[in-house]
């Protein structure tokens, strides 16, 4: 509700303490000085304030009573009247993998951190192993870890965990081959506003789309972007496809707990909460991997390498507008260079390929529904002069 549409509903805006004071001065005899700084006019004052303010404060309670114009716990308990509850922020979990001496002992709550910030020179990030083991014969043990705090930042990428903070001798190498998934933040007003509206708006109807989306994203927090389409040839047979909350696959804990709180086993048997006969299958969309080989010219005064690593986050910010995205599934080879191009540093490019999974792109490439395109810095080749 706009601001206009409240004064529609509550005229406060016309409130002020000047008002307040002339109505309450008119209902006094005429025969007394109502003048300014008379005993009526001083007398009246400080209540004709405290009813301004009175207003103010019943607007604002009006506010806080409507979704669109409410915020935090009021925005909480409007969400509560529908069964609606802010998703909780959630720590990053994966592995890491030790390297050391035979018969090292590694308890649970063993802590690990990424490499210390080179500003504050303080570690980034911890880590804790959630369950012990001792290392074998081949001298190398994965173990999984949970990072100490809530939120995205544990998301960290492979090979960033390398520092023991527990006091264990006999270890020679720490890492984590994969990045670590699933640390969430608080979910937003503005976020959980949209969510709330949307259901709303899209109420379920025993089994439709919006009722599968709704589904995938109350399994976890986690759940990001969700697909809904019927299997071709498999009648009762849905397909739900999903990514995390930064578009990337989600891991196979993700899909377990969705697979399992729609419909376990894809038995179709009402166990979960898809209705009876229908068969679900959740699953991740499979990834393409995109190769980029191009030379790039860097403005004098800025680092190239600051420079290309933002050349390939922008073009992994183009790709992440395209999954799971029925509006449009082509990545374009004009948007690739426009993202190169609008990166702050570049001052041109040239003689750019492409290709997908090993395969050369020369024109627009259409993507598959089930699959998504991803980009990483392993995967550009970045040409020198005179190339």
């Amino acid at each position: 509700m706009s601001e206009k549409d409240l004064s529609a509903v509550f005229p406060y805006q016309d409130q002020t303490e000047e008002a307040i004071r002339r109505r309450m001065l008119s209902a006094v005899d005429p025969s007394w000085d109502q003048s300014e700084g008379s005993f009526i006019w001083d007398s009246l004052s400080p209540a004709a304030i405290e009813f301004a303010l009175a207003y103010i404060r019943a607007k604002e309670v009006l506010q806080w009573g409507f979704a669109t114009t409410t915020f935090g716990p009021y925005l909480d308990a409007r969400g509560a009247e529908r069964g609606i509850f802010r998703r909780p922020a959630q720590k990053a979990v994966g592995e890491v993998t030790v390297e050391g001496a035979a018969g090292v002992y590694i308890p649970e709550g063993t802590m690990f951190a990424t490499e210390a910030d080179e500003l504050s020179d303080e570690n980034l990030q911890y880590f804790v192993t959630t369950a012990d083991g001792t290392i074998p014969g081949n001298k190398t043990l994965t173990l999984p870890v949970a990072c100490t705090k809530e939120g995205s930042t544990g998301n960290v990428l492979p090979q960033k965990i390398t520092i023991a903070v527990s006091k264990i001798s006999g270890l020679t190498k720490i890492d984590n081959a994969d990045a670590m998934s699933g640390g969430v933040d608080e979910e937003t007003d503005e976020a959980f506003l949209n969510r709330y509206l949307k259901h709303v708006r899209n109420p379920g109807a025993s089994g439709n789309i919006a009722d599968y989306i709704r589904w995938a994203q109350e399994a976890d927090a986690s759940v990001g972007k969700v697909q809904v389409s019927p299997i071709a040839g498999q009648p009762g047979h849905v397909q739900v496809l999903l990514v995390d909350l930064e578009d990337r696959p989600a891991t196979a804990g993700l899909i377990k707990k969705v697979q399992d709180y729609i419909d376990p086993n894809s038995a179709g048997g009402g166990a979960g909460m898809a209705p009876i006969g229908a068969k679900i299958h959740v699953e991740t969309p499979t990834q393409l991997v995109l190769s980029l080989r191009l030379r790039l010219t860097v403005i004098r005064g800025y680092e190239e390498a600051g420079v290309k690593r933002a050349v390939v986050q922008n073009i992994s910010k183009y790709l992440r507008t395209l999954v799971l995205n029925p509006e449009d599934r082509f990545v374009r080879l004009s948007k690739v260079g426009q993202a190169i191009m609008m990166t702050e540093g570049v001052q041109d490019f040239d003689q750019l390929t492409m290709a997908v999974d090993g395969v050369p792109v020369t024109q627009n490439l259409e993507i598959a529904a089930d699959a998504m395109v991803v980009l990483a810095e392993a995967n550009v080749e970045w040409l020198q002069a005179g190339e």
